[in-house]
């Protein structure tokens, strides 16, 4: 109901629907909806402006994912804190987190989690600058030292 009230842009009902589906997957202990529906109110959130919110929830949902091992779920959360660094005026963080999605949604094979963490990025630095001709968006994202560093890591 609450991905319903989302996709009308009814955010309030939305937010009441999350929030009630939240305190049941909290009591029956299933993290992994626990987490979906806590990216999802962090999506509310970023889209009311109401981004320290959005940050507080995606971080919580991020460090639930990273300790579960739910790679698709942390994607999502990294994504929407792209977003929210990037409506912040956050540039560097927004694209530091939009890469760690990217990786995330690989690890976890998801194809169009990829395209739009890449879709997220590009957007945003078309906004910034004028785009340079040379290699995809992927390469330049996935040669970047930082995310050699972060896929090094991961590897250990």
């Amino acid at each position: 109901l609450g991905r319903l009230y989302t996709n009308m842009k009814r955010f309030d009902e939305a937010e009441r629907a999350l929030q009630s589906a939240l305190a049941v997957y909290r009591i029956i202990g299933n993290c992994l909806e626990e987490v979906n529906v806590m990216n999802l109110l962090g999506f509310i959130y970023c889209r009311q402006d109401q981004l320290e919110e959005a940050q507080k929830i995606l971080l919580s949902s991020a460090d639930i994912c990273t300790e579960n091992g739910f790679m698709l779920a942390l994607g999502t959360a990294q994504r929407y804190l792209g977003l929210v660094h990037r409506d912040f005026g956050r540039h560097t963080e927004a694209e530091q987190y939009l890469k760690r999605a990217i990786l995330s949604y690989e690890e976890g094979d998801d194809v169009e989690g990829v395209r739009h963490a890449l879709q997220d990025m590009r957007t945003m630095q078309s906004t910034q600058q004028p785009e340079e001709g040379g290699a995809s968006e992927k390469e330049v994202v996935l040669s970047d030292p930082e995310t050699a560093s972060i896929r090094a890591g991961r590897s250990s």
